[in-house]
Order: C-alpha cells, then structure tokens, then sequence
C-alpha cells in the first residue's frame, strides 16, 4: 500500500513551497508513496530509476519531471557513485492558482520527463539554491519559485508539443477551449478519432489521467469559476457543468478543493466583499 504524503508535514509557512535534496546509494529506494501537492524535480548527479503508476522511467543528468498528487510513485538509485535530485514540493491550490492566474497549460508538464537544456539546468540550480540556503519571506520565496517555473515552462514547452501525439493534443485543447467537456467522454473519445482503449493508454502515459478525469477536471474547475462570479444554485451549476449525480459531484468537488461547493461560495464572497 503507497504511503500518503501530505504539504503540511513539509511546509512551514505560507509560501505553499517546499525545497530539498534526495539522495539514494545505488540500489537502494524510497518507500512507493503518492501526496495531495505536486512535485517536480531535477536529477543534479547519477542515475534514478523511477517506478511511476505501473511504468519504469530512466532518469539521468537534467531530467525533468512533474508528478501530479494522483501519481504513485517511488525512486532507486542507479548511478555507481552519488544519485542525487532536488525535489520541490507545491501545495496544490497554490499550484493550480499559479495555472489560472497566467492562463498555463498543463500539457508540457504532463509530457516530462523531459531532459532540461544546459541553460535551464543552470537556471534551476541556481534558483533552487536560493531556496535552500536561507529562509526569504514568503513573498520572495512564492516569487523566486514562479521565477523558476517561468524558466522550465520556455525550456520544455517545445520539447512536449513534440512528445503528445497531435490528435491527442488537439482533442485536449478543443475540449478546454470549447464546451464540449460537458457532452461528455462520448464526445471527446469522437474528438480524439481512436479506440477508448488507445485514448485511454495515451492519456495515461502523457496526462497522467484517465480521459473521464480530465473532464471532471475541467467540469470542476468551470463549476469553481460559477460558484465564485455568479448566484447561480449549486444544484443549476451542477447541472450546467455536465453533471448528472450531485452527490458525485460534491465528492469530486471536496477532494480537489478541500471544502464543500457551499463552503467554498461562502470563503470566495468573504474576499469579494474584502476586495471592493
């Protein structure tokens, strides 16, 4: 059974962000664990291999690669001499606000690992040892950390429009931009033009999803943005979303936003009223 890691036991402070290294002795290996924040991280030195939902990854000098909280996962070193990686660990409203605000997709992300450039590497080190070598506001800290995810993003984002096989990207990016998440997996499955089971396959391996859950996604997120702009009952969003099953609904919604749809209305119109 994959052990729970949770952002609380890391981080201290609200910057939502949590840096370090992990070194492993070859053959040696970390405890299979998946966590409720996203991880991302660099190989610094030697050889990891990396046991990630029922797939085998070779990591080396300057891979990259984003773990996502549904991942489980687990590490062995594999270089003779010292394995090393660093390790960022990112509460996951933190995260996906950092997504939302800057209108990111999370496409190069989903296709890592991915081997940086020399620049990038570079780049990462040096703003990841900020990081580790002094306590900065919070302020700082979420500021140096979006600064280096900046940097990651111009680096990988050609490298993973390369690896997503084009009809899987298009149908993606269809279903984001238009309405068609709420017609549902019927519909995406005749957007993608290929069997379920291979849409299935392909979705796991770049997305780290299956092809319903990427569509609860974006119901979620759409039924988040309608719970915090308009009056609209729970139970019309809820519908409106493409939902069928409110109770359904109401579980999806409480494990991604921690709160139930009410409770997240209420918090949201606290700030609102704050702001103005």
């Amino acid at each position: 059974m994959a052990v729970e890691l949770t952002i609380d036991a890391f981080v201290k402070d609200n910057s939502g962000v949590y840096v370090a290294d992990m070194t492993l002795d070859k053959d040696h290996s970390t405890g299979i664990h998946q966590h409720n924040f996203y991880e991302l991280f660099v190989v610094l030195e030697g050889e990891y291999v990396e046991y990630i939902n029922q797939q085998k990854k070779l990591l080396g000098y300057g891979d990259f690669h984003f773990i996502s909280p549904r991942d489980r996962h687990y590490f062995m070193g594999k270089g003779k001499g010292k394995n090393i990686l660093r390790n960022i660990a990112i509460d996951k409203s933190y995260f996906d606000c950092i997504i939302k605000t800057h209108s990111l997709s999370m496409d190069p992300l989903y296709a890592s690992p991915l081997t940086l450039k020399k620049q990038a590497i570079e780049n990462f080190i040096q703003k990841s040892d900020t990081l580790l070598g002094y306590t900065p506001s919070t302020l700082n800290k979420k500021y140096i950390f979006e600064s280096l995810l900046s940097d990651i993003y111009l680096d990988i984002s050609s490298l993973a429009n390369q690896c997503i096989p084009p009809w899987l990207k298009k149908a993606c990016d269809l279903t984001r931009t238009h309405h068609y998440y709420i017609e549902g997996l019927p519909k995406f499955i005749t957007l993608c033009g290929k069997s379920q089971e291979h849409i299935t396959r392909e979705m796991k391996k770049h997305y780290h999803m299956k092809p319903s859950e990427f569509i609860n996604e974006l119901r979620l997120a759409k039924a988040a943005n309608e719970l915090m702009t308009t009056q609209h009952s729970i139970i019309d969003i809820i519908y409106d979303c493409g939902f069928t099953n409110p109770s359904y609904f109401n579980r999806l919604f409480k494990i991604k936003y921690g709160m139930t749809p009410s409770h997240y209305r209420k918090n949201h119109n606290i700030i609102f009223s704050i702001s103005i």
